[in-house]
């Protein structure tokens, strides 16, 4: 998905997410997994944002 941006627009990305590195596919699926699982059985009406905290920095 970032691919079309520069490298220099990509690490100032970077730079505001608190973890500091991007997330990868398999983080993201597992995030689905535990919705969908029993563990996530109760949940119910959230938006699960799972971006490293780049929306609270």
């Amino acid at each position: 998905m970032t691919d079309q941006y520069s490298d220099e627009y990509r690490a100032t990305l970077i730079n505001r997410i608190p973890l500091a590195r991007k997330g990868n596919t398999a983080e993201i699926a597992a995030t689905r997994v535990w919705l969908v699982s029993p563990a996530g059985g109760y949940v119910c009406g959230q938006s699960i944002v799972c971006d490293g905290g780049f929306t609270i920095a």
